[in-house]
């Protein structure tokens, strides 16, 4: 898989990632890779790699950090760990009822994400527990990384999947998938947690799902039409 860099110390790789309930759709994702100042790698939803793109990423620092955003993106999770050993591994709350091989391995969130680095500011989405996602500001690029919060995704491959897009809301231009408002139980608290997002310094959007994002303004705008 190929490493693309976005900055000195910010690149990504991708992966289509099947949804293992709707036969035959299947996701362009993305992984993020931020390199802090101590040259420590933290993965933020770290999908599934090779020997050969396992040594790339070595090659940028040490990895020390394996971060499941939300309660999907953890797939793969367990493998990394296995790669990275020296890696500490981190995800929401109750995750790791969900996925047995992180029972012993997994830091909440919620209670350690200030532990990572300064480097990175930790938002929880609130109100929503079925996805429980966290997103997050680079602080040196003012770099937003989203995970299922918000898809970018264009013209598709499989029109399958192009019919899902339709069908959810996300179609060709930043939005949010239908199934995360039908499933947020709290919806003040999530309005709250969006408006909180969109006062803070950020200038570029990468997301886990469709192309990244320069326009902070159209990202933001989006959000704050969610929070009506």
């Amino acid at each position: 898989m190929e490493l693309i860099q976005h900055s000195e110390s910010i690149w990504t790789y991708e992966f289509q990632q099947k949804i293992a309930f709707l036969p035959g759709i299947y996701f362009p994702t993305r992984s993020t890779i931020i390199r802090l100042k101590s040259q420590d790698l933290a993965i933020i939803s770290p999908g599934p790699f090779d020997i050969e793109t396992a040594d790339r990423i070595r090659n940028l620092g040490s990895v020390k950090h394996l971060i499941a955003p939300n309660k999907f993106h953890h797939l793969y999770l367990h493998h990394a760990a296995k790669t990275f050993p020296n890696a500490k591994v981190y995800g929401p709350r109750g995750l790791s009822s969900k996925n047995k091989s992180l029972l012993n391995i997994l830091s909440p969130l919620e209670t350690t994400h200030q532990n990572i680095s300064e480097e990175l500011e930790w938002y929880s989405i609130l109100g929503n527990s079925y996805l429980d996602e966290w997103v997050v500001i680079h602080r040196c690029t003012k770099t937003l990384i989203v995970t299922d919060l918000l898809f970018n995704m264009g013209k598709q491959n499989s029109l399958l999947t192009t019919c899902l897009l339709k069908a959810v809301g996300c179609y060709c231009r930043i939005g949010q998938s239908k199934i995360w408002r039908m499933t947020t139980r709290d919806k003040v608290a999530y309005k709250k947690s969006l408006l909180h997002l969109t006062e803070k310094e950020w200038t570029s959007v990468i997301m886990a799902h469709g192309e990244i994002t320069k326009d902070a303004e159209a990202a933001r705008q989006c959000m704050q039409k969610l929070a009506q």
